[in-house]
C-alpha cells in the first residue's frame, strides 16, 4: 500500500527487515529477491550509487545459484534504476534485451513489471507507437492467462492510456 501511495519512506523498514531475514538464509532466490526490491526503494529515492551497489549484489548472487529467473528479476531492477534515476535509454535496452532474448525465463509478474515500466518509459519520450507494441506483450499475455493476478495487474491499465492517446477510445474503455 505504501509503494503506491508513493510513502516511499515507509517502506525502507520493511525492506531492510526482509533484507536482514534474507541475509540470514544465506546466498538464495530470497536474498536475491530482496536485494533487487532494496535497489528498486533506492532507485525511488534517487539513491543511485546505492542502488546500483545492491542490483550488483542481486546479480552476483543469482549468477551463483544458476537460476535464470532469479538473474533475471536482479536485472530488471537494474532497467528501473536506470529509468527512475534519469537514464531512459539505458533502462529501454536493458528492458529490449529481456524481453527479445529471455522472456520466457521471467516470472510473470516481473515479466509485466518489465514491459508496463518500459511502456511508461516510452511514452514519457513521446514514442507512443513503440509504447502500444510492447502493450501488445501485455494484451498477450493477459489473454493467454488464466490468472486473475494477470488480469487485473496494474499495468493493464496503460494499455487503455496508450489506446486512448493513440486515438482508440473503444479500445481504450476495456
Amino acid at each position: 500500500v505504501c509503494w503506491f501511495q508513493l510513502r516511499t519512506f515507509k517502506i525502507i523498514p520493511l525492506v531492510f527487515h526482509a533484507l536482514y531475514k534474507s541475509h540470514r538464509v544465506g546466498n538464495s532466490p530470497e536474498l536475491t529477491d530482496t536485494l533487487a526490491r532494496v535497489c528498486i526503494v533506492f532507485a525511488e529515492l534517487k539513491l543511485i550509487k546505492w542502488g546500483e551497489l545492491y542490483a550488483a549484489k542481486a546479480v552476483k548472487i543469482a549468477e551463483t545459484l544458476n537460476s535464470a529467473p532469479d538473474l533475471l528479476y536482479a536485472i530488471t531492477s537494474t532497467s528501473y534504476l536506470k529509468l527512475q534515476t534519469g537514464d531512459p535509454l539505458a533502462s529501454e535496452a536493458i528492458a529490449k534485451d529481456l524481453l527479445i532474448d529471455r522472456a520466457k525465463f521471467l516470472q510473470t509478474n516481473h515479466y509485466m513489471n518489465l514491459v508496463g515500466n518500459t511502456c511508461y518509459n516510452l511514452i514519457t519520450r513521446g514514442r507512443f507507437h513503440d509504447a502500444f507494441e510492447y502493450a501488445k506483450l501485455i494484451i498477450k499475455k493477459t489473454e493467454n492467462s488464466s490468472s486473475e493476478l494477470v488480469r487485473v495487474h496494474i499495468y493493464n491499465a496503460i494499455v487503455g492510456v496508450i489506446h486512448s492517446i493513440l486515438g482508440f477510445p473503444t479500445e481504450a474503455e476495456h
